[in-house]
C-alpha cells in the first residue's frame, strides 16, 4: 500500500493497465457510458488492440443513449460494442417491480458475475474492466484495498484501473483529454438509466418517447411522476 500511495492516480491507473497489457492484447470493458466508463475508454485505447465494451442495458433503444453507444467508434475498430440486459432487471421481473402482477417462477436471478461470465465465454477474453473507485462507497473501498496494487485481482482477471481516483479526478481527465461528457438525469447524477424521479422527470422533458419505451415495460412507474406532481402542486391562497 505504501507503493500506491506514492504515485498519483494516473500512473497508478497505468501500472495497472500495463499488468494487464503483458498477459493479453484484448479486454472486456464494463461500459455505462458513465464518466468512469469514459476515462477507462480512453486508456484502454493507447495500449490494446481488441476492447469489448459490454454495455448493459435497462430498456432497450432508448434514443437518448444512442450517442453512449456510438462514442466508442471514436477510437477505430479496436473497440466493439456488445449490448445485454441489464442483471437486475431478473429481480424487477421475478418481483413484478413497478409491472402488472405475475407469478414469474421460472425467471433466473442474475448477478453481475453473470454477465460476466457470459461475456467471457461468448467473446473468449479473460481479463475485465471496471470502473469501481475505493471513494464509492465502504465496501468497495474494503474488498479494493485487498487486491494487487489495490487494483488486481488476479484470480478472477478483474481489474479496477481506478481505484485509488477520486470524481475529480476523474473530471479532470475528462476535461484534459476533452472526452464525451455523459448524460445527466439531474445535478451531479449520471448513474445510467433507472425508475429515480431524476431519471423520470429527465426523460420526460427532453426525451418522452424513451419515457414510453419505459412505461411500457414498468407502466406503474407513472405513479412515481404522478406522486412527485402531487407534492409539488401550488395550492392558492384564499
Amino acid at each position: 500500500m505504501a507503493v500506491v500511495d506514492k504515485i498519483n492516480s494516473i500512473n497508478h491507473a497505468r501500472l495497472t493497465l500495463t499488468f494487464v497489457r503483458e498477459r493479453t492484447n484484448k479486454v472486456i470493458l464494463f461500459y455505462s457510458g458513465g464518466k468512469d466508463s469514459i476515462v477507462l475508454l480512453d486508456m484502454l485505447s493507447f495500449l490494446f488492440d481488441e476492447i469489448h465494451c459490454v454495455f448493459m442495458y435497462f430498456v432497450d433503444d432508448l434514443q437518448h443513449q444512442q450517442h453512449l453507444l456510438s462514442y466508442p467508434k471514436k477510437y477505430g475498430s479496436k473497440v466493439v460494442v456488445h449490448k445485454y440486459p441489464h442483471w437486475m432487471l431478473t429481480t424487477y421481473f421475478r418481483d413484478s417491480y413497478f409491472r402488472f402482477h405475475r407469478i414469474e417462477q421460472n425467471v433466473k436471478l442474475l448477478t453481475l458475475k453473470d454477465i460476466e461470465k457470459h461475456a467471457k465465454n461468448q467473446l473468449g477474453i479473460d481479463w475485465v474492466i471496471n470502473g469501481a473507485k475505493q471513494s464509492d462507497s465502504l465496501q468497495r473501498n474494503l474488498m479494493l484495498r485487498r487486491l494487487k496494487f489495490t487494483s488486481i485481482n488476479e484470480a478472477s482477471q478483474r481489474v479496477y484501473p481506478l481505484s485509488i481516483w477520486s470524481k475529480k479526478d476523474v473530471i479532470s481527465y475528462i476535461w484534459t483529454n476533452r472526452l464525451m461528457l455523459p448524460e445527466s438525469y439531474g445535478i451531479g447524477k449520471s448513474n445510467g438509466v433507472d425508475l429515480t424521479i431524476d431519471c423520470l422527470l429527465y426523460l420526460k422533458n427532453n426525451y418522452p418517447e424513451d419515457l414510453t419505451k419505459i412505461l411500457k415495460i414498468f407502466p406503474f412507474a407513472e405513479t412515481i411522476l404522478i406522486n412527485h406532481a402531487d407534492k409539488h402542486i401550488e395550492v392558492p391562497e384564499v
